[in-house]
């Protein structure tokens, strides 16, 4: 009888849904499926989802993939999910309390606070300048304004460490989701007890800390029952999503970076050492001996969701296809868009401003201007952030990377041409990629496969567009006018609303 090939599971519970793939040995995506899920917004600044669906969506999307590889053994499976976002889960394994997400703005006042009673002692050891984004201050609220809640948790879990814990019954985190809670010291690579007893927990109550590419256990009769796979499958420690994303590109070495179009935007630079620096986020990574800094624009592809919804509501049970019209649109129109120009703070902006109360606009609509200049002004102003991001991380010392490109946007051959083109470097499009399959790649290692051992992804060079490069420099010097000179009419409106 032949022997059965092997393939690993990679599962990413990202922001907006679940995509699950299967890798094989060779490093081929042979299945994939996908699931979203319901995000709640409440004035106030509120945003939060259930934990409940991210497992529903795990465990849907992990038995279509097992289903279209009948004849496939699970050899081992990885998850990875956002940074920050915590559960809180009591004693019977349940969620507790609705997950606050990275972009939940009631904990403003609470960073705020904590900042200024920590002060940079908190930085030094964490390498976190505290905003609502991190865990330790949503903690914090949410044991001033749900105590009792508060007093029934047995454990604090990031997003990949629940799901892996509803797998195995076991709990345990990596340094790069611990980074991300702004209560573990990045160097001794500990958690903090001092900031856990200021946010109400003991030790006990916090995971234990692994190597990503450890092994975590394997399957338990309740996980095997969620996905369909035998119990005792073996599930890797794993690692945030950005980290996993890194490793599927294999972005492992100092001078590799990442440029990704995301529901955020990010851009990433991988190095030897840490370079902390309170406008940018720095996290160890899952390779040893190396740490990767992040600046990161709040809004990339939701932008262009949003244009979607706004301007062609009657398309948007059409998905993709009114992407790929929005995109002809934006084709027509030279670069620059005619004079139209986005600033894309819809959620405010983190670097290099890091300022909530910051808004999107328009700039430069004339009776001249159509959607197919609101389409490629998008596409524009995502990436003229991303470039700021870009030269944020150089002026920190990092340099200017040759960098993968990522995320939904990057899928654009368009968006993909402006942002590099405003970038005014080649960037590298590697397939396949994605913290899905960084996971999957993560859950081989932790059992001590190795696939792609015959290299890594097969890369597409994309060249900037010679036409449009001086066009995007002044455009871009304009851009970084508009964004400093608007924001106190930003602040202003802010307060209205």
């Amino acid at each position: 009888m032949a022997t059965r090939e092997t393939g690993f599971i990679g599962v990413d519970a990202g922001t907006s849904g679940c995509k699950t793939i299967v890798l094989s040995r060779s490093g081929q995506v042979l299945a994939t499926a996908a699931r979203v899920y319901r995000t709640r917004r409440a004035p106030g600044g509120e945003v939060t989802q259930d934990a409940g669906d991210w497992v529903q969506a795990m465990g849907s999307t992990v038995r279509q993939c097992v289903a279209a590889v009948p004849r496939l053994t699970i050899g081992a499976i990885g998850v990875t999910a956002p940074a920050h976002n915590a559960v809180l889960v009591g004693v019977d394994g349940e969620p507790l309390h609705p997950v606050m997400l990275w972009s939940d703005a009631r904990t403003e006042s609470v960073a705020t606070e904590l900042r200024k009673r920590y002060g940079p002692d908190l930085f030094a050891t964490t390498f976190a300048e505290l905003s609502p984004s991190w865990t330790l201050p949503q903690l914090v609220w949410l044991r001033r304004h749900v105590p009792d809640t508060y007093k029934r948790i047995r454990h604090v879990l990031i997003g990949k460490d629940y799901l892996r814990y509803r797998l195995t019954g076991l709990v345990g985190t990596d340094p790069s989701d611990a980074a991300g809670t702004a209560m573990f010291d990045q160097r001794a690579r500990t958690w903090i007890e001092p900031l856990c007893v200021d946010a109400g927990l003991t030790l006990d109550q916090l995971p234990p800390i692994h190597c990503a590419t450890e092994l975590a256990g394997g399957l338990s009769a309740e996980g095997s029952i969620l996905l369909g796979l035998p119990s005792g499958t073996p599930v890797s420690v794993g690692a945030t999503d950005t980290a996993a994303e890194l490793v599927s590109i294999g972005a492992d070495r100092h001078g590799s970076g990442l440029v990704k179009i995301a529901s955020s935007g990010v851009v990433v630079a991988v190095s030897e050492a840490p370079h902390p620096d309170r406008r940018v986020l720095t996290y160890p990574h899952p390779i040893a001996g190396c740490w990767y800094t992040v600046a990161a624009t709040s809004t990339a592809a939701t932008a262009y969701r949003w244009l979607r919804d706004t301007v062609f509501p009657a398309d948007r049970q059409r998905g993709a296809s009114t992407y790929a019209w929005m995109d002809e649109l934006a084709s027509r129109v030279p670069a620059g868009a005619g004079g139209v120009l986005f600033l894309p703070f819809l959620d405010g902006e983190r670097s290099p401003y890091w300022d909530r109360d910051l808004r999107a606009a328009f700039l430069g609509v004339s009776s001249a201007s159509g959607v197919g200049h609101l389409c490629r002004a998008v596409m524009e102003g995502v990436a003229l952030s991303l470039r700021s991001c870009r030269d944020l991380l150089d002026g920190i010392g990092l340099g200017k990377q040759t960098p993968f490109l990522g995320g939904g946007g990057a899928g654009s051959p368009l968006w993909r041409q402006i942002l590099v083109s405003v970038l005014g470097a080649e960037g590298y499009l590697a397939t396949p990629q994605g913290p899905a399959v960084g996971a999957a790649l993560l859950a081989a290692a932790a059992v001590g496969e190795a696939p792609r051992s015959g290299g890594g992804p097969s890369l597409e060079t994309v060249s900037p567009n010679p036409d449009w490069r001086s066009t995007y420099d002044r455009l871009y010097a304009t851009y970084r006018t508009a964004g400093d000179t608007l924001s106190e009419i930003s602040h202003t409106l802010a307060r209205q609303g």
